[in-house]
C-alpha cells in the first residue's frame, strides 16, 4: 500500500483496524465471542474494518499523503469499532491510539503497524477508560477473570464477555482464531521485535563487560511470526531489566 501514486483501493480491499488495549494493571482486554459456529467460542481484539466515510473524512486532511490516510482512516475505524464494541469512547482522543510497531519501519507495501490489510494500535487504558452505572442505563458487564471486577463494559450483540490476560504468550494463544490467526500474528511479531531490540540494547553493555555475549537471542526474523516463539526452548517475552522494574505489561507498546 505505501508504493504507488493512485487512491487508496478501499472499495475493494477490505482495511480493519484492531486496538491493543492494554490496562495498567491488569493486561490486555480480550473479547469474548461465541456467536460463530465454525469458529467456537474463542476471544477476539476491539476492531474490524475500516468504513468509507472515514477514509473519505482521512482524505481531506492528509493533503494527499496515502499513508497518512489510511493511518487516519485506521485509527478512526478501529476507534469507532472500539466503542461499538465496549462503549469505551477514544473516538475524541484518537491521538492516544498509538500504532503498534509489528516491525522496525514501513515496507514497499505494509506500514509498521500493519500485516494482511490490518491496522494495529495501541491504546493505555486505566479505570476511567470503562464504564459505571452513572454513565449509562445499559446493561453493563464485568470481566470473566477474578481481576478487575469493578471495571464494566457495553456489549453490542457480537460478544458475551470479556477477560484481561497478563502474559502475552497467552494472549498469543487465545488469540489465534481471531481474524484468520492475523491478529495472533502481529502480537507475536510485536513481542519479538520488543525482545530483539531489548536484546540488541543489552548485548554491548555485556561484552564491553565480559568480552562476549551469551545473552538471550531470537531465532530467525521477527516476521516469522507466532511459530517460531513457540518453538524457542526459553520464554518470548524478554522485558530487560529496565522494563521489569518498572512493571509494565507488554512493553512491546510501551
Amino acid at each position: 500500500m505505501t508504493s504507488g501514486g493512485g487512491p487508496i483501493d478501499y472499495k475493494n480491499i477490505d482495511y480493519r483496524g484492531f486496538i491493543f488495549l492494554v490496562h495498567e494493571t491488569y493486561g490486555l482486554a480480550l473479547l469474548h465471542c461465541t456467536r460463530k459456529k465454525k469458529k467456537g467460542p474463542h476471544f477476539q481484539l476491539p476492531g474490524g474494518h475500516i468504513d468509507d466515510f472515514e477514509f473519505e473524512a482521512a482524505a481531506k486532511t492528509c493533503g494527499g499523503d496515502r499513508k497518512k490516510q489510511l493511518l487516519e482512516a485506521a485509527k478512526a475505524g478501529a476507534a469507532r469499532e472500539l466503542w461499538e464494541e465496549t462503549g469505551i469512547d477514544v473516538r475524541a482522543s484518537l491521538g492516544r491510539l498509538q500504532p503498534a510497531a509489528l516491525r522496525g519501519s514501513d515496507t514497499a507495501t505494509e506500514l509498521s503497524c500493519e500485516l494482511k490489510k490490518r491496522l494495529f494500535f495501541f491504546l493505555a487504558a486505566n479505570d476511567a477508560d470503562f464504564l459505571s452505572s452513572n454513565s449509562t442505563s445499559e446493561r453493563l458487564v464485568g470481566p470473566l477473570c477474578a481481576e478487575g471486577r469493578h471495571l464494566k463494559v457495553k456489549f453490542s450483540v457480537e460478544h458475551s464477555g470479556f477477560t484481561f490476560e497478563k502474559d502475552p504468550k497467552k494472549s498469543i494463544a487465545m488469540l489465534k482464531l481471531h481474524s484468520g490467526g492475523v491478529c495472533s500474528q502481529a502480537l507475536s511479531m510485536a513481542m519479538a521485535r520488543d525482545a530483539h531490540k531489548s536484546s540488541s540494547k543489552a548485548r554491548p553493555a555485556v561484552a564491553a563487560a565480559t568480552g562476549s555475549y551469551d545473552g538471550p537471542t531470537i531465532a530467525g526474523k521477527t516476521e516469522r511470526g507466532i511459530n517460531h516463539l513457540e518453538e524457542a526452548e526459553d520464554p518470548p517475552v524478554i522485558l530487560g531489566a529496565k522494563r521489569k522494574k518498572k512493571g509494565r505489561l507488554f512493553p512491546c507498546f510501551c
